[in-house]
């Protein structure tokens, strides 16, 4: 049975918009400040566990997730990808 994208993708937001997102499938990790997607975590921990709460609306974390993959131009790599080809 497949896991929920809940499960595999943590998504957190304050509520100055600020975005943390990390998704466990293929270790992408995305973060949104002042209007614009990085291709890293910015934010600090503690930070994390104060000022955001976490998303759990599957839509709402897949918009997310497809709008920060775009921006990032990261999409998914599944587990075909990342193996090793052979001759």
């Amino acid at each position: 049975m497949s896991k929920s994208i809940i499960e595999q993708v943590n998504a957190s937001r304050s509520d100055d918009g600020r975005i943390s997102l990390y998704d466990d499938r293929d270790g992408f990790m995305a973060s949104f400040q002042n209007g614009k997607w990085v291709d890293d975590q910015v934010f600090r921990w503690t930070d994390l566990d104060t000022n955001f709460s976490v998303i759990y609306d599957e839509s709402e974390i897949l918009k997310l997730l497809t709008e920060a993959r775009a921006a990032l131009q990261q999409p998914l790599k599944t587990s075909t990808e990342s193996k090793p080809k052979t001759a």
